[in-house]
Formats: C-alpha cells, sequence, structure tokens
C-alpha cells in the first residue's frame, strides 16, 4: 500500500472513541436520573483510552486526528456527565429515604 493510501486511512481506535463516546453521551444525558448512568462509565474509559491511543497513532493515520479529538472530548464529557448525574441520583435517593423516615417516626 502506497503512503497516500495509507494515510487517508481511519484509525479503527478514533472511530471506537468517537462511537463510545456518542453512545455514553446519550446514556448519561437520556438516563441519568434513572440510575442507569453506570452504564455511561465504562463507554467514557473506552472512549478516552481508544481516543488517546489514537492520537499516539496519528502519524500513521493523520486523517483521524480529528476522530480521535471528538472522541476523546466526548468520552471526557461523558465521564463528568454520569459522575455528577450518578451523584445526583445517588443524592435524591438518600434525601427521599430520609423523608420517609422522618416522616414515619413523626
Amino acid at each position: 500500500m502506497s503512503e497516500q493510501e495509507h494515510s487517508h486511512e481511519l484509525s479503527p481506535f478514533a472511530v471506537v472513541s468517537l462511537v463510545s463516546g456518542g453512545l455514553g453521551l446519550m446514556a448519561a444525558c437520556c438516563a441519568g436520573l434513572f440510575g442507569l448512568s453506570l452504564i455511561a462509565l465504562p463507554l467514557a474509559v473506552i472512549s478516552i483510552i481508544a481516543g488517546a491511543v489514537a492520537l499516539f497513532q496519528q502519524k500513521d493515520r493523520p486523517s483521524s486526528k480529528g476522530l480521535a479529538y471528538a472522541g476523546l472530548a466526548s468520552g471526557l464529557i461523558t465521564l463528568v456527565a454520569s459522575v455528577l448525574l450518578t451523584g445526583l441520583t445517588f443524592l435524591l435517593v438518600v434525601l427521599n429515604s430520609a423523608s420517609v423516615l422522618w416522616q414515619l417516626q413523626g
């Protein structure tokens, strides 16, 4: 394969990073308040790792640089969103449980 043909190939790590980051964003935002944002955490980690690997391989495939950055960014946003939404869900459950216990005692 010639050097020019090789430079136009997409890195599979960049594609995996972008897809897992997008799926993680949907899982974190759409299902976050139902406690299902825990599904987004592994997707975020996969997206971040795959994006970093794709960036380290960008010498071989420079056309994948944008996909790798987008996947890395979406993975980081997914990680922050899922941690915040999981914390919010936990806080709401604790407050609701405390409220129910307080009503039972009073």
